[in-house]
């Protein structure tokens, strides 16, 4: 579960330590940065503002109802965001030949895939991408999707333990003489 609060009382510094125990997601806002800064070193996410806040979780929530659409499990649920100002990112705001100018709400969206994930499953994220932030008020021209091919074997995704890796259909050539060796073997060689 995600959970955002804004300000933080006795209620809020009560139950933000009790949230990140049980593995929620928990971001923090307060006026006074310093109780919002105890709670990051527990894991919570600090907001720098209100409204970021609120951004960060509608973005959350449209790329993960993106997800979703294009076929990926309901659980998998791994975003990571970085706020950057402008003297942080610069882009050319037609590149490449856009019908009009990006605005300065770039969104620039870096998603790690599997080696050998399929180019189409790709581009059906994309598209559900620019579908469900479009819903939540991006203009289709700030949005940067990169897939960033992966082996699951080179990271774990928590306690010590790795991923085990995706079995691939192989391709398999269904002409009994198409030449190769083991078909020979096989059906005989190609009549002629």
């Amino acid at each position: 579960m995600r959970v955002t609060f804004l300000g933080l009382g006795k209620m809020g510094c009560a139950l933000v330590p009790r949230l990140l125990n049980a593995g929620h997601t928990v971001t923090v806002w307060n006026r006074n940065t310093v109780i919002a800064e105890k709670f990051a070193v527990q894991g919570a996410e600090v907001a720098r503002s209100a409204a970021d806040a609120d951004e960060k979780d509608r973005l959350s929530r449209a790329i993960h109802a993106a997800s979703i659409v294009a076929g990926f499990p309901e659980d998998d649920l791994f975003q990571r965001f970085h706020s950057l100002g402008p003297s942080d990112f610069r882009v050319d705001l037609y590149y490449p030949v856009l019908p009009k100018p990006r605005t300065d709400q770039i969104l620039m969206i870096e998603v790690l895939i599997s080696s050998g994930t399929d180019t189409d499953r790709n581009k059906d994220l994309v598209a559900a991408l620019v579908e469900k932030l479009g819903e939540a008020g991006i203009d289709p021209n700030d949005i940067m999707v990169f897939f960033l091919e992966t082996d699951r074997a080179n990271g774990s995704f928590g306690g010590g333990r790795f991923a085990p890796p995706i079995a691939l259909p192989r391709a398999m050539n269904t002409n009994p003489y198409c030449g190769c060796s083991s078909h020979q073997r096989r059906n005989g060689p190609r009549p002629r």
